[in-house]
């Protein structure tokens, strides 16, 4: 995809939803249909994002399931991200530690490396689509080397392979840092590739997929889930929601959302370069820096590209294609330049996205248990008659709201609702549910105003704090 002018090329509408993952590379992509008739089911999941298919990948070896994706599979939040699988990007160690133990923090990490080595094994991948190597966490000033010295104490103690540079010892491509750490054992994907290859293998399960089907409605009705696609109705015994950042304010959804800080941000992807293709080939996969907001991260692509992003901003933002002269965009390629000692290339493809993030990092999940004769009411009042948090026989029909951030994190949390929905007990549930003990941020957060518009200048006075704190830290 060439600039044309001052502007990049339009993808054709098909492939709209991520303008780089989807012209850049053959894709093998696999269409489903949409909903043309009336339903029944054990399991309805709303959203074909990476939990949403994570969650049916689980659950369609032993239950009907069927997934309802509004657009395409792939065309939200999770096939717009960078195709990250570190552990490491969107929490550090060292603070899952500080806010639930060390029994807890190892047992969150050793469950997301399992997810994700189970899924990715469990999946055809082609070879192409994946990246192993090393990472880079990079202190973007000398006061910030003791966060990255207890980070490398805490991942010594759970055995994660971590090399510590101080600044004299650094990669020779990188400037401006003051020290970094060298995470070994790290992956990366094509994201779109990686949840298409999880809906076809569920697909192969047996799991129902219908695109272009938006559920514009839901109640619970005797034990059952009546939910209104069009004029098309789906009946299921459970259902899951796990929209992202593009889900309906429906009751059940919105004391999730208080704790979700909605976000915005611009990547970019430069022309190929020899440079950046000797460090890929040498396994050099992503590097990110500690700064909180005006932090970035990128990767480093096969091909020789960098692809990056950061310094995002609160809101919404329809996804869409960007100029490669808007000031974001050249603003970001600027920072990516400082960053190294080599010439980067010009920016070929730059779009921008939302996602929801929550307030401490970590994945959100509430649970409703409703037995036969309880009514939910209407408009997706669920939660009436005698309908509660996590309780019941595990023969109730249960209701289950998600959310997270990152491709490791939407997998963990996939197999976390598997185990709810088959009545499993789950370790990581006193961490991920939603009322767990917030963080300090999370608690101010939930005490924001729920009126959007209150709400986002409140969000951008705190994200303008954060910053100044970035820059005088």
């Amino acid at each position: 995809m060439k600039n044309s002018g001052s502007h990049l090329m339009q993808p054709s509408a098909a492939l709209k939803a991520a303008p780089f993952w989807r012209t850049a590379f053959e894709t093998d992509k696999e269409t489903y249909p949409a909903l043309r008739h009336d339903i029944d089911c054990d399991i309805a999941i709303i959203g074909g994002g990476i939990t949403g298919l994570s969650a049916a990948l689980s659950l369609s070896q032993n239950h009907d399931v069927v997934v309802l994706e509004q657009g395409s599979v792939a065309e939200g939040s999770s096939g717009f991200s960078a195709g990250i699988l570190s552990l490491a990007t969107t929490v550090d160690l060292r603070v899952v530690e500080q806010q639930f133990g060390r029994e807890n923090a190892a047992l969150l990490y050793s469950r997301l490396s399992a997810a994700v080595n189970r899924t990715l094994g469990a999946i055809n991948l082609r070879e192409d689509a994946l990246q192993t190597g090393v990472s880079i966490y990079a202190a973007a000033k000398a006061s910030h080397l003791p966060i990255l010295e207890t980070e490398r104490q805490t991942r010594k103690r759970y055995g994660l392979s971590t090399r510590f540079h101080e600044k004299s010892g650094l990669p020779s491509f990188l400037t401006s840092f003051h020290g970094a750490l060298e995470l070994e054992g790290e992956r990366a994907v094509n994201p779109v590739k990686l949840v298409q290859a999880i809906a076809k293998r569920a697909a192969d399960q047996g799991c129902r997929i219908f695109e272009s089907t938006p559920v514009t409605h839901f109640e619970n009705s005797n034990g059952l889930f009546v939910l209104n696609a069009g004029t098309q109705t789906v009946k299921s015994r459970h259902l899951i929601v796990a929209t992202g950042v593009r889900g309906k304010a429906w009751s059940p959804v919105a004391s999730i959302n208080r704790q979700l800080v909605p976000v915005k941000g611009d990547l970019i992807v430069t022309e190929p370069c020899q440079e950046v293709a000797k460090l890929a080939q040498s396994g050099t996969i992503a590097l990110w820096d500690t700064y909180q907001m005006l932090y970035t991260y990128l990767r480093y692509l096969p091909d020789g590209r960098i692809l990056a992003g950061g310094a995002d901003s609160p809101g919404i933002s329809a996804a869409c294609l960007l100029s490669d002269k808007e000031e974001g965009v050249r603003r970001l390629h600027a920072v990516i330049q400082s960053r190294h000692n080599f010439k980067l290339p010009p920016v070929e493809h730059a779009w921008r996205a939302s996602f929801s993030l929550p307030a401490d990092g970590l994945p959100l999940v509430k649970v409703l248990s409703f037995g036969e004769g309880n009514d939910g009411g209407n408009g997706g009042e669920i939660g009436g008659g005698n309908g509660g948090e996590i309780g019941g026989s595990n023969g109730s029909g249960k209701l289950i709201v998600a959310s997270t951030d990152g491709l490791p994190s939407g997998m963990l949390l996939g197999e976390v609702i598997a185990n709810l929905i088959e009545g499993r007990h789950d370790g990581l549930m006193d961490m991920l549910r939603h009322d767990r003990k917030p963080s300090l941020s999370a608690r101010l957060l939930s005490l924001l105003p729920n009126v959007p518009a209150l709400r986002n200048t409140a969000l951008k006075m705190v994200f303008f704090g954060m910053r100044l704190k970035d820059i005088l830290s």
